[in-house]
């Protein structure tokens, strides 16, 4: 039988992924900020898309961000 999830228990999953991730990669010292962005971006990016599933880029933006999506897309220029 195939299990269904709510979009609570998705979000929660991909939180406790998120954290698991961050610990894993970052043991010592808390992990870069950008990597903290790009996960956390993920994740609203899958909350919007639970709801809206043709969601874009700009609409999760609008929606979860009080910055615009060139400001967002900004956060990673000039990363190595």
């Amino acid at each position: 039988m195939k299990k269904t999830f709510t979009p609570g228990e998705i979000q929660l999953l991909m939180s406790e992924v998120e954290d698991d991730l961050l610990y894993a990669l970052h043991q010592e010292g808390d992990p870069p900020e950008r990597d903290q962005d790009l996960l956390l971006l993920m994740r609203r990016m899958v909350a919007t898309r639970l709801v809206k599933p043709t969601a874009t880029f700009e609409e999760m933006v609008a929606d979860m961000y009080d910055e615009s999506p060139e400001e967002i897309r900004s956060w990673w220029d000039n990363w190595s």
